[in-house]
């Protein structure tokens, strides 16, 4: 979301639902039109029976706009995004935030059905349908702010010599008690370290054993069975946008089973495939993305964001991570000029990018067998592998 102008909104109460690690994403009604929201909606159904996962409740901020005209849901009315809502699996719940007692209330029905990500029932959004930016001041200098695109741009362009923009400014930063949030010395306060998250366990699996016997004419059975090894171990999944079959990896015991075990997860999207990678990997557990080299180039960009991501997080004394993880082939099965794209491997280059092609099956799967933490400490803390 982009920052806007206006006071804070008293933060909703914890949920205390054993359901682990809740999220709280918010999402304007103009990121909802791209591709990655719209396959995000129905996407926790490849999740339904793959263990536990969390919870999450949306909060959709429909204010009508995007950042500078009408989004598309600006159309609706209250029926149609009941509809629309109800429609992806979600149990609708919409307020415009004009009533706080209500808002409230609201909000603990809400808790109240929120359940973990994976379970097969409708989970809850929260649609919020106040204007944009509606705590903050209505017009400013003679212009009008709130329920503008105004408020994605310079809502305050010159608060250092205009009074009347000065105040707006000092009301809507005062608004937020900083002298809560922050010591005289500008660090954050003990209230708002309790909120930060810590840094996550980084479980070691046991090093699965090398099946060095599983050796044949092709790489895929070694490597399939050094995955089923890894999943073995615990904290382990493998993330792939449907190509794990074309990819030739088994990922059942019994090579006659086509069913998906527990750990492994498809969805047609790379960038979701990507987000669950990121996400299993940040909480500390261990995790693969095995995808086609012809369309891992889709998450170029996702990947440039996550690298700086980690360098934030390292300049702000987080600590490190473990890697994420791509397992990606095409070239090597010869196949044809359209399915040729080594774009995302030539275009990333970098001492936080390390490049693995290991020659024969059994480098293979030595390579895949590492956990991420171990290819991280090999690598020298890097953050991206390409297998």
């Amino acid at each position: 979301m982009q920052p806007q102008c206006g006071p804070r909104r008293a933060p909703p109460a914890p949920s205390t639902k054993p359901f682990g690690n809740a999220q709280f994403p918010a999402l304007g009604d103009g990121e909802l039109e791209t591709g990655a929201a719209a396959a995000a909606w129905t996407a926790r159904r490849a999740l339904f029976g793959s263990g536990l996962h969390g919870a999450v409740l949306p909060v959709v901020l429909a204010n009508g706009l995007r950042m500078g005209s009408p989004s598309v849901l600006a159309g609706l009315d209250e029926v149609e995004l009941r509809a629309y809502f109800t429609g992806l699996g979600y149990e609708p719940f919409l307020h415009d935030g004009g009533d706080m007692a209500g808002f409230r209330t609201v909000l603990a029905e809400v808790f109240a059905r929120l359940c973990p990500l994976g379970a097969a029932r409708p989970q809850p959004v929260l649609v919020l349908t106040m204007r944009k930016d509606a705590t903050g001041p209505d017009h400013v200098a003679g212009r009008q702010i709130a329920g503008t695109p105004a408020v994605h741009k310079t809502p305050l362009k010159d608060p250092a010599r205009n009074r009347e923009e000065f105040d707006a400014l000092a009301a809507g930063l005062g608004s937020y008690g900083p002298g809560e949030l922050f010591t005289e010395s500008g660090q954050p306060s003990g209230l708002v370290r309790q909120a930060l998250p810590h840094p996550a366990p980084r479980p070691r699996p046991a090093p699965p054993v090398a099946p060095l016997a599983a050796c044949g004419a092709e790489a895929c059975p070694l490597v399939s069975t050094v995955i089923r090894e890894r999943a073995a171990a615990g904290a382990f999944r493998l993330f792939s946008p449907d190509e794990a079959a074309s990819n030739r990896l088994r990922l059942a015991a019994d090579d006659e089973d086509d069913r998906l075990p527990a750990w492994a997860s498809e969805i047609l999207n790379e960038e979701i495939c990507h987000a669950w990678l990121q996400g299993y990997t940040e909480t500390g557990r261990d995790a693969l993305l095995a995808t086609y080299e012809a369309f891992a180039a889709v998450n170029t960009s996702l990947l440039v964001q996550h690298l700086k991501h980690r360098s934030a997080r390292t300049a702000a004394g987080g600590g490190g991570l473990a890697n994420i993880n791509y397992l990606i082939t095409s070239l090597g099965w010869r196949n044809t000029y359209t399915h040729q794209n080594p774009g995302l491997v030539s275009g990333r280059q970098g001492d936080t990018v390390h490049f693995r092609n290991p020659s024969g099956h059994t480098g293979q799967a030595r390579t895949v067998s590492l956990p991420s933490a171990e290819f991280a400490e090999f690598f020298g803390g890097c953050g991206v592998s390409l297998t």
